[in-house]
């Protein structure tokens, strides 16, 4: 088919869609009654917008978003007796998705199901449980369990509390660096996801979530599809508002992906998307034809990639997510560097001192191994250059040498030999008791363990690593909103709420922190403190 009847069938379908609002269903024959050639393309088109309007439907922010706590609460209901469901917390035209209960384990889960008004979608579920179970990403909601309950098939996944980046947006309290940084993690997960052979194609703000962390995860992979090797691109859908241009014409492949990512960005960094209408029809001629408007306010370097990812022909843009990623960066320190004097930018990613920055170049190793970053989180120096295996020349420091013992701890540090790096900065402290820096760059080595371990599910011991790191460095604000989180997922939930009011009191003016402790107050039934927390986060962010 020639890029000249692609148009035309685009063109054809928006005409069908205008009169099919107005209540006539014309058929494909008398659309396009002078190209009787495309009038079985046109009719398989015509089909699967029928069934799928309700993912591009403009009004369905209407719909209960990913995780939302204003869905109403139905029936409590056992799946195989083991998955209890407590409240409806997203709803779509395709399926739902529930916040439970995994009674066995005693843990909070997320369990997605078809709607009651779709059949036959037992195989559709099983291949999305089967496409995100084999992905081991940190930035990537993982599915524990799938099975079939009776006629109805679900899918356990882990239950992220908090929130949506649509909710974020909503609340307009969106740094821009922290909007660059969960970008550039979501561009990660679809990197790794595009290297698995799958194309998400449904990115948008209500499948991103936030973690207690405040760590970006891609949720949903419900119509995400493997590439097609013959050359052919998979079958589109998606949400019209985030969809790249060749996905109306139902053809997408990775870069559709990277398309969507920028459009969200977009939305992150402004409260509103590069369009200027949400009319379906005016909003696909601007898709097609006159393209995104990128909004004067974003800084220009961070302008020049967006509008190469907004490229209306997938070949302009980034060849792929970790391309779009590190330009993004790369931008984003530019812009940085332009704005940020080097005399305040310790104090203003949170550190005071010069024995800081080092502490800084070790916190580059907060990741798990299996998923290295491309290129430094935003904001933080590039680590020294001094490699560990330095160390095997050092001779044995003497007891007194607390230099060479610093010294040789940090390396341990960046190594990940947790241990003997304690034990030689522990040793280090002995010597030098009056040492404002060690202290420090100890209760970063335990920060460090601490942050490895609450990933890969030890929240006991990444809780008592965060009590060590706190015993160090007590007025580190940052230290006591992670330990919340490890609490927080112990299921302490009095104890999580105490260490976020200890860490805004350490940092008041953290719209995030207020954010994070009206979660906890909800989880302990504190509605009205929780929505007043939720309002001095929206105050705090403006």
């Amino acid at each position: 088919m020639t890029p000249q009847d692609e148009e035309l069938l685009a063109e054809l379908l928006l005409q069908w869609e205008e009169l099919f609002e107005r209540g006539q269903d014309t058929p494909a024959s008398e659309l396009a009654s002078d190209r009787r050639d495309l009038i079985a393309e046109l009719a398989s088109r015509i089909e699967i917008m029928k069934t799928t309007g309700w993912m591009d439907d403009a009004d369905d922010e209407n719909m209960t978003d990913e995780f939302s706590d204003s869905a109403p609460s139905p029936p409590r209901r056992t799946l195989n007796g083991q998955f209890r469901l407590d409240d409806l917390i997203a709803e779509g035209g395709f399926a739902q998705v529930f916040r439970g209960h995994d009674l066995k384990l005693g843990r909070d889960v997320a369990v997605k199901m078809p709607h009651p008004s779709r059949v036959g979608s037992t195989e559709h579920f099983l291949a999305e449980a089967r496409r995100v179970a084999k992905f081991d990403h940190s930035n990537i909601v993982p599915v524990f369990y799938a099975d079939i309950d009776g006629e109805t098939c679900f899918i356990v996944s882990k239950c992220i509390e908090g929130g949506s980046l649509a909710d974020r947006i909503a609340s307009g309290s969106i740094a821009a660096a922290t909007a660059i940084r969960w970008i550039t993690e979501i561009a990660g997960a679809l990197d790794y996801a595009h290297l698995q052979g799958v194309i998400h194609r449904d990115v948008k703000p209500a499948n991103i979530l936030i973690d207690h962390e405040e760590k970006a995860l891609l949720a949903d992979f419900g119509i995400a599809q493997p590439a097609i090797t013959t050359g052919q691109l998979a079958p589109s859908f998606g949400t019209l508002r985030y969809m790249a241009p060749e996905q109306l014409r139902d053809t997408a492949d990775l870069r559709s992906d990277i398309y969507s990512l920028a459009v969200v960005l977009h939305e992150a960094l402004t409260g509103k998307r590069p369009y200027s209408s949400d009319e379906p029809n005016s909003l696909r001629r601007e898709i097609t034809q006159a393209g995104p408007t990128i909004a004067p306010t974003i800084p220009e370097p961070i302008a020049r990639v967006m509008a190469k990812a907004l490229a209306k022909s997938p070949h302009a843009r980034h060849a792929s997510a970790a391309a779009f990623s590190r330009d993004l960066h790369t931008a984003w320190e530019s812009h940085r560097r332009g704005v940020i004097g080097p005399a305040i930018l310790p104090w203003i990613i949170g550190i005071g001192s010069a024995s800081g920055i080092v502490a800084l170049a070790l916190m580059l190793l907060m990741r798990p191994a299996g998923n290295p970053p491309h290129g430094p989180p935003i904001g933080l120096p590039a680590p020294p250059k001094e490699s560990p295996d330095d160390t095997k020349a050092m001779p044995a420091p003497q007891p007194n040498e607390a230099f060479a013992l610093r010294r040789r701890g940090l390396a341990y540090g960046r190594s990940r030999e947790f241990p003997k790096a304690i034990a030689d900065l522990e040793r280090a402290i002995e010597l030098m008791p009056a040492s404002k820096e060690l202290p420090e760059e100890l209760a970063t080595i335990y920060a460090i363990r601490s942050h490895e371990r609450f990933y890969g599910g030890d929240f006991e011991g990444s809780r008592k690593d965060m009590d060590a790191a706190i015993r160090y460095a007590p007025a580190s604000s940052s230290n006591y909103r992670r330990r919340a989180a490890c609490w927080f997922e112990l299921g302490e939930y009095e104890k999580s709420l105490a260490d976020m009011t200890d860490a805004i009191t350490r940092d008041p003016k953290n719209a995030d922190l207020y954010g994070l402790r009206a979660i906890a107050l909800r989880k302990l039934g504190r509605n009205d403190e929780a929505a007043q927390d939720d309002s001095k986060s929206k105050e705090l962010g403006r």
